[in-house]
């Protein structure tokens, strides 16, 4: 018997360039290599500039985001009211296939009276939402966008106190698991590992050639991350440094080609973005919101040379432990001075392989979403 599955994400996961978008990414790959016929729903900004790779789905859908749609509701997140396209909700209801909602902010249509619940219903959840739009709110500079976030944290706690009511399968992954299960909430709680895609361990013998910061640059976090770079580490540190990723503002773009040593590439295909990262000495991945889950890091730490990031970068402590940290501007920038001279060493290449090994359980993870399709 065929399984057929719809997946509902709150943005392109192509290219896998955030933290959450490799752990999906990653998932869809192993679903479709084992048979599993996905039906790929999600929301894009740029949603008709960027395209997806059909052959990784039986049918795709994509929906604008509205950002008009605001919320007065305390317990509907402004980032979910805005994903509430009723299409979606007619074309989940048109079959009773599962459904995997990729984060709480895709997951309107549960909330939606006309929504037909009757069926197999789970959250993927690998991050703590109260807790980004409180970080988020805390790098804005502007009063305005300080309190939106405010409220959406708040309102993020309402809401996923609504969520645990129904019959909900909730698939966390290990930190957010056991973080949830702390607040001793009675409902249906499963620990999914990450997938990882089993990445090979790959490094150049050679000393690379740059310093790099990648990832989705239109995400808030992300650009404030690449702008601190370039104003703290980089205006003062005379050291090629590159910023990579997908949809970067005209202001960050002229940012980076400010001084002759820094610059950016934009929208790098998958390919370009590993050889980039194979390329580089030093992958600089700082973070100024708390990221309990980064399994974007995975792809740097086995195919890059040093990694340096701070605290907030991950909550891993083992990851933590073959990363360098740095704090401050100075420390980042004495760090990466020293890193850019530095060869990685064979002892470096053994560590990361242990983590990477131990990190690495997909066969476990799709064995459960396997399991509960069936």
């Amino acid at each position: 018997m065929e399984n057929h599955l719809h997946i509902v994400m709150a943005e392109n996961p192509f290219p896998a360039d955030a933290p959450n978008l490799a752990d999906a990414y990653f998932m869809i790959k192993a679903l479709k290599n084992s048979g599993v016929r996905v039906h790929l729903h999600c929301f894009d900004e740029s949603y008709s500039k960027r395209s997806i790779p059909t052959d990784f789905f039986d049918s795709t859908d994509l929906y604008e985001r509205e950002k008009t749609k605001i919320s007065f509701s305390p317990d509907l997140p402004y980032h979910v009211s805005t994903r509430s396209d009723h299409r979606l909700v007619e074309r989940l209801n048109e079959d009773q296939y599962p459904i995997l909602f990729f984060g709480l902010n895709t997951t309107y249509s549960i909330y939606s009276k006309s929504f037909q619940k009757d069926r197999k219903i789970a959250i993927r959840l690998s991050r703590n939402e109260s807790a980004y739009y409180q970080d988020l709110a805390e790098i804005v500079p502007w009063r305005g966008k300080k309190m939106h976030f405010q409220i959406e944290a708040w309102r993020f706690g309402n809401y996923i106190r609504k969520l645990t009511a129904n019959k909900i399968t909730f698939f966390a992954t290990p930190i957010i698991s056991s973080l949830i299960q702390k607040t001793k909430k009675d409902f249906q709680l499963y620990t999914l590992p990450v997938f990882t895609g089993f990445p090979a361990l790959f490094h150049y013998p050679e000393k690379g050639s740059f310093c790099l910061f990648h990832g989705r640059l239109s995400n808030v976090e992300t650009a404030y991350a690449a702008f601190w770079l370039l104003e703290h580490v980089f205006n003062t540190l005379e050291i090629p440094f590159v910023i990579a990723g997908s949809d970067p503002s005209s202001e960050l773009e002229r940012a980076a080609h400010v001084r002759s040593h820094t610059c950016l590439v934009s929208n790098p295909s998958d390919k370009e973005m590993i050889e980039l990262i194979k390329k580089a000495q030093l992958l600089v991945n700082p973070s100024f919101i708390r990221i309990e889950e980064n399994e974007y890091l995975n792809q740097s730490l086995s195919l890059g040379r040093h990694v340096l990031i701070n605290r907030k970068s991950t909550k891993d402590k083992k990851a933590r432990e073959i990363c360098h940290l740095a704090r401050t501007p100075e420390e980042f920038t004495e760090k990466a001075k020293q890193l850019f001279e530095t060869g990685f060493s064979e002892e470096e290449k053994f560590s990361r392989q242990s983590f990477l090994n131990e990190k690495f359980k997909d066969d476990e993870g799709l064995a459960m979403m396997l399991k509960w399709l069936s």
